[in-house]
């Protein structure tokens, strides 16, 4: 019968049948970040099904038009509630002023004939609804996936699309304020005649008021946007719509 003494064996196992415990830690951290990932991509996966099913053909959340609030919104809701508001601006128009003299603009110049009428200013919030609601669902699923991950914890705001007639604009704004332009005088001798004697007075020189016209029309394209973004545009609260030229210093010296 053939004895083996195992105590004599004891520290002779070969390398081949031990276990390296550096070589198991490694493969523990290696399966703890698979599924590390594993997880992480479920939860971005579960992120991405879930606003798909809850925002369906509905504008996602942080979506802003200005200030207007667009989330949970569907497409027909929010071009509702937009696009009267447009109509009503259109319609009533922004006032401008400056001192006592004022003009009322409107969408569409005043006209009898409407072959003569123009179109001043126009919004499409069509358009601009549109950008908001595919963003976040014209890219590839990854991209679309990112974005929504980020309008979940911060806001998109988004623009009122418009139109604006800066020629025609130009020529009602300088017909209505011409008389409040004034050319600048230098000083200057006046000579006349006072009991007999000619006199020679020094009149001062007299400061300028010429409209900067490119500064009003930027005032009035600020206007537009201002009104169309203000939280108030959609919920039917009386706005100031009047542009003051004087307040916003559009009269140069």
């Amino acid at each position: 019968m053939l004895k083996i003494n195992l105590g004599s064996l004891k520290g002779k196992i070969p390398n081949c049948f031990r276990k390296d415990p550096n070589k198991i830690d490694k493969q523990w951290l290696l399966l703890s970040v698979i599924v590390a990932v594993l997880v992480i991509a479920l939860i971005l996966v579960s992120v991405f099904f879930f606003f798909e099913a809850r925002y369906y053909q509905r504008f996602f959340p942080g979506s802003l038009l200005g200030n207007i609030n667009l989330e949970g919104l569907t497409f027909d809701e929010a071009y509702s509630l937009v696009e009267k508001s447009a109509n009503d601006l259109e319609d009533q128009g922004i006032k401008i002023q400056k001192n006592n003299a004022s003009l009322l603009v409107k969408s569409v110049s005043d006209s009898s004939s409407p072959d003569v009428a123009q179109t001043i200013f126009s919004l499409d919030s069509h358009t601009a609804l549109t950008k908001a609601f595919t963003f976040g669902r014209d890219k590839s699923w990854w991209e679309n996936l990112l974005i929504q991950v980020r309008m979940f914890f911060q806001t998109k705001r988004f623009e009122m699309d418009y139109d604006m007639n800066r020629e025609v604009l130009t020529q009602m704004i300088k017909v209505q304020f011409s008389s409040s332009e004034k050319n600048e005088l230098a000083a200057r001798p006046e000579i006349s005649l006072v009991n007999g004697s000619w006199q020679v007075e020094i009149l001062p020189e007299e400061t300028g008021m010429i409209l900067d016209m490119e500064k009003a029309l930027n005032d009035f394209e600020g206007a537009i946007i201002l009104v169309s973004h203000a939280y108030e545009f959609v919920e039917q609260i009386k706005i100031d719509q009047t542009l003051d030229l004087g307040a916003n210093n559009t009269f140069e010296k």
